[in-house]
């Protein structure tokens, strides 16, 4: 999901799609847990004990689905040009790390899918280094970004 400002001095953030937050993922695992130990309880009153241990494996292996989900949802990543700079700033909801470089130098590249892989990607490069952007991005939201990039950055007399 792309979360463009209006004033374009402000950066653009980049998030994957939050379909439910943290505490709606709390609510649903519950329900779900609530109702397995619910229908094995009931089967162990009625002297079939067997579903208990896969209820419990149930409830903990989707319990750290969700939780590993939140934590993909946690990630963003942060576009910020300046006249002066281009700063993006990429977390996984614990650490963040930064790449920088002089927007003269800089140019968009939307690499088409090759046999090896199966998505585009946006890159970022300047000097010989390139950083991937947005991964978690749909095809068609990485084409409206890059072009939104292209049209925001400074025209350079060498660049076409």
């Amino acid at each position: 999901m792309v979360l463009y400002p209006r004033d374009p001095k402000h950066p653009i953030r980049l998030a994957p799609n939050r379909s439910l937050e943290w505490p709606d993922m709390c609510r649903a695992w519950m329900i779900i847990a609530a109702s397995t130990v619910a229908i094995s309880a009931g089967a162990a009153l009625a002297g079939y004990w067997m579903p208990l241990p896969f209820a419990g494996l149930e409830i903990t292996v989707l319990g750290v689905a969700f939780w590993q989900i939140a934590r993909y949802q946690q990630r963003f990543e942060e576009i910020r040009l300046t006249e002066d700079r281009l700063v993006i700033t990429a977390s996984d909801g614990r650490a963040a790390k930064q790449w920088d470089a002089h927007p003269a130098w800089v140019t968009v590249r939307l690499c088409p899918p090759s046999p090896r892989q199966s998505r585009q990607k946006l890159l970022i490069c300047s000097r010989g280094h390139r950083v991937e952007i947005g991964s978690f991005l749909s095809g068609d939201e990485k084409t409206e970004l890059a072009e939104r990039l292209r049209r925001q950055l400074p025209r350079a007399p060498f660049r076409r």
